[in-house]
């Protein structure tokens, strides 16, 4: 028998072929566990801003924060309740407010989340008016925070002006997204069972 001290050329395809669908999967994998991860983290602020939310409209005769066009957003209302500014940065969102410096509360969202703005309820033609939780006809199903699209500077989602097709990211996890509803609880929600709807109060109002 003789002995050979080298690979064949052959050989050495075959073994860095092995090692790249290695690395593809380890990278995949970090991928996977990275954005499990930062859904969690979103899942638990959304949470707490519901929290927020709660004991804001306990004090407010069950009135939810309102919608306002001026720096006394919806964030500075219930930043009484929750003085975090971790609560409001999404871990997913390349300008949260925690990496741009910026305040949570001002005349643009810096903030990585969108609030309902209630169109449906005359909400934002009325910025007096403040919707009450006694208003929405499902709590549990009715979308009271979502996602910012990253390119969005809004701080509500106005179904009347059509913001819901731009200002909300419904698939930033794994072709779904995260949700706070009205009553408190947070979920994730594929996009093939989202529905504009959801954001709506009064069921039977139609979205323009």
């Amino acid at each position: 028998m003789t002995r050979r001290d080298a690979f064949t050329l052959l050989e050495l395809l075959v073994t860095t072929a092995i090692i790249a669908v290695l690395g593809l999967l380890t990278l995949a994998g970090a991928r996977g566990v990275k954005s499990t991860w930062e859904q969690t983290i979103d899942l638990s602020n959304l949470r707490a801003i519901g929290g927020g939310c709660g004991m804001y409209a306990a004090d407010n005769n069950m009135a939810l924060p309102r919608v306002s066009k001026d720096a006394d957003s919806w964030t500075r209302m219930i930043w009484h309740y929750i003085p975090n500014e971790k609560l409001f940065a999404s871990p997913s969102d390349p300008r949260n407010c925690l990496r741009t410096k910026k305040p949570i509360y001002a005349l643009e969202n810096n903030t990585s989340y969108v609030m309902n703005g209630f169109s449906d309820l005359g909400d934002y033609s009325a910025p007096s008016f403040a919707p009450r939780v006694s208003m929405v006809d499902k709590p549990g199903s009715t979308i009271l925070v979502c996602l910012r699209s990253f390119n969005a500077g809004d701080r509500y989602l106005d179904l009347a002006f059509g913001d819901h097709k731009t200002v909300g990211d419904y698939r930033r996890y794994n072709n779904g997204s995260v949700y706070l509803m009205v009553d408190g609880s947070s979920r994730r929600i594929r996009f093939s069972d989202y529905d504009h709807a959801l954001w709506l109060a009064e069921k039977d109002w139609k979205i323009p």
